[in-house]
């Protein structure tokens, strides 16, 4: 068995999507009640806004051998109820007849096994895996996209996951044309412990998203971090602005994991200064680059690093652990990145470290106050 989930009181199970012993027992939704309408709670649908030539087909990238029950309004008049399970890359496709912008609503579930490099439970995605496969489409399916609205894990048809990695991994990947805010209620009220790859490379190369990242975007999830469970979440969405929000990974604690934030924020042109306690109440053994790159290119990022923004952390330096953290982030002042103590530098709690660690971690970060005495293997 692949995996199994909860759906409240119902549950489904089932092992290959494509194998004829499937069974699922789903939802009744003659039980379900509409809301109203000052309900605090995130909606029950997902939408993506699409530009397209008179002729285009728009593959609506829902994985291979998946399981479904989607009710899709093509924003042209044309509605469909999809239970199919899509086969060799090929989506769920729909021809516009006339040139314009779209918007899709989808609504129901879409679920699908975990494939790291695709995706996690979440049957959507464009999935990073699939960028060159010329029967998918998917480069130019990607740059039909831009816009995004409503609630991702309205899709997941209120399940209680055992699993949440890959979640949202690669989610809108190089969707380059995606414009606009990012919904403030994208992934609901998700919560649970982080999980692997959960939120992996989900905006990556989204170059044309604006504004800020919402203040609580990731729900409430808390626990122990996850390999990767943040890496390059926002890389090179160069036109994202704003302040990184306070408490964005507030409750997060534990042990670092590797790559957890490998590149979170690379290439970003974030403005104000970094939150204390951004990345939680980390403490232990430094992890293989667990913040290798994450700041890197934020040249606009001003005031100074806080005290403590790495955790608790000691012991032995490890690979890549600070690699490039700060590269160019040419405007933060004050001291370079202290422990929790507000006097110990982090170089000195790791002076064994070497180019193999740190290379490069402060490269560029010239307005720091001790610039001139951080040693030469971190810059």
């Amino acid at each position: 068995m692949l995996f199994s989930l909860l759906l409240f009181s119902f549950s489904l199970t089932f092992f290959s999507c494509d194998n004829p012993m499937v069974k699922a027992i789903l939802p009744d939704k003659t039980k379900e009640t509409a809301k109203d309408k000052n309900d605090p709670q995130p909606v029950n649908f997902f939408e993506l806004i699409v530009n397209v030539n008179a002729s285009d087909t728009f593959r609506l990238p829902i994985r291979d051998n998946t399981l479904n029950d989607l009710k899709i309004d093509w924003g042209d008049g044309n509605t469909q109820n999809y239970t199919g399970s899509p086969t060799a890359r090929t989506g769920v496709p729909h021809t516009y007849t006339e040139a314009g912008q779209y918007t899709i609503r989808l609504e129901g579930y879409t679920l699908s096994d975990i494939v790291p490099g695709e995706g996690g439970v979440l049957g959507f995605g464009f999935g990073s895996n699939i960028i060159t496969s010329s029967t998918y489409g998917v480069l130019a399916n990607r740059q039909m996209v831009t816009g995004i609205g409503g609630n991702l894990s309205a899709l997941l048809g209120g399940l209680t996951l055992p699993d949440n990695s890959y979640l949202f991994a690669y989610t809108f990947y190089g969707c380059s044309n995606l414009s606009g805010d990012i919904p403030a209620g994208l992934f609901g009220n998700i919560s649970g412990s982080p999980a692997e790859g959960m939120f992996r490379e989900t905006f990556y190369n989204c170059s044309n998203l604006t504004g800020s990242i919402p203040a609580g975007l990731f729900g409430n999830i808390n626990g122990a971090p996850a390999e990767a469970m943040f890496r390059e979440t926002f890389y090179n969405c160069s036109n994202l602005t704003g302040n990184i929000p306070a408490g964005l990974f507030e409750n997060i604690s534990g042990a670092p994991a590797n790559r957890m934030f490998q590149g979170t924020f690379r290439g970003c042109n974030l403005t104000g200064s970094i939150p204390a306690g951004l990345f939680g109440n980390i403490s232990g053994a430094p992890a293989t680059g667990m913040v290798n790159y994450t700041f890197y290119g934020c040249s606009n990022l001003t005031g100074s690093i806080p005290a403590g923004l790495f955790g608790n952390i000691s012991g032995g330096p490890v690979q890549n652990m600070f690699r490039m953290t700060f590269y160019n982030c040419s405007k933060l002042t004050g001291s370079s990145a202290l422990m929790p103590d507000g006097t110990t530098y982090l170089y000195h709690q790791f002076s064994s470290a070497t180019t193999t660690h740190v290379q490069e971690c402060y490269s560029g970060a010239t307005s720091l106050s001790d610039f001139a005495s951080i040693p030469a293997a971190w810059k």
